[in-house]
């Protein structure tokens, strides 16, 4: 008989846990915080270079992991660093 693997709390997201709540909370301030440097930027001008900027980003991001996807791998390449990181 094989020893039961233990399985790692953070390599299994399940909803309406603390892990989910840390998740939510994540997101809802870094699309806050997107929100208010826009709003600021808008006075000097700056408000279309940092919306491309942000574009060519969340492009970019979506290429990778398209490209990342479709090359066969197995998981994203940030849940690949997060087990790397919990096992060593």
């Amino acid at each position: 008989m094989q020893p039961a693997i233990a399985q790692n709390p953070w390599a299994l997201f399940t909803p309406y846990t603390p892990l989910h709540a840390v998740s939510v909370l994540v997101c809802a301030a870094a699309i806050a915080a997107l929100i208010i440097a826009a709003r600021r930027m808008r006075e000097s001008g700056a408000e279309p270079a940092f919306r491309r900027g942000l574009a060519l980003t969340f492009i970019a991001f979506w290429v990778f992991q398209n490209g990342w996807y479709h090359a066969g791998s197995t998981g994203s390449p940030t849940c690949r660093c997060m087990s790397a990181i919990s096992a060593g």
